[in-house]
């Protein structure tokens, strides 16, 4: 598993001819890559590379300005089917007292109002029929949006 230390690093080793030891960093924002090889020959082994590699990463993320979480959250992903980031329809089993089972259709929205707090809701299809449980999830979501801009503006994220 990746620790946060290890955060856009990779460790490259090469077999044959051109045998090959070091760490690649990889920092990409809005689309613009920065790139840098270290080799462990050249830093003097396995942690002098990885040294040197982690001290570019930090110097490297400074220069490209982060991507703040309400914009991340504004992406349409290609799994996207709705047109709406945080928006979807699905079938929704609900198991009952007595043991059965039923689906129901709905529209739910997705969303991190603050940061670390992830919430979910659903509109039943049933209840308010296709069209306004899903501008109810629509609006829901907007709402969610909302609140982290609003976060975001307050803690200077």
């Amino acid at each position: 598993m990746r620790t946060e230390d290890l955060r856009c690093i990779t460790r490259i080793v090469t077999h044959g001819a051109k045998k090959s030891r070091g760490w690649e960093v990889r920092v990409i924002r809005r689309g613009i890559a920065l790139t840098e090889y270290f080799a462990d020959r050249k830093f003097g082994g396995k942690a002098g590379a990885l040294s040197e590699a982690m001290h570019w990463r930090d110097a490297a993320a400074k220069k490209l300005r982060p991507i703040p979480r309400s914009e991340l959250a504004r992406r349409i992903t290609a799994r996207n089917t709705s047109g709406i980031p945080g928006v979807r329809r699905r079938v929704k089993p609900v198991k009952k007292r007595d043991g059965k089972t039923f689906d129901y259709e709905v529209w739910t929205a997705t969303g991190s109002p603050r940061p670390n707090e992830r919430k979910t809701r659903d509109f039943y299809v049933s209840k308010l029929g296709e069209d306004d449980a899903r501008e109810a999830a629509i609006a829901q979501r907007l709402r969610w949006e909302q609140q982290m801009e609003r976060a975001e503006k307050n803690h200077g994220a």
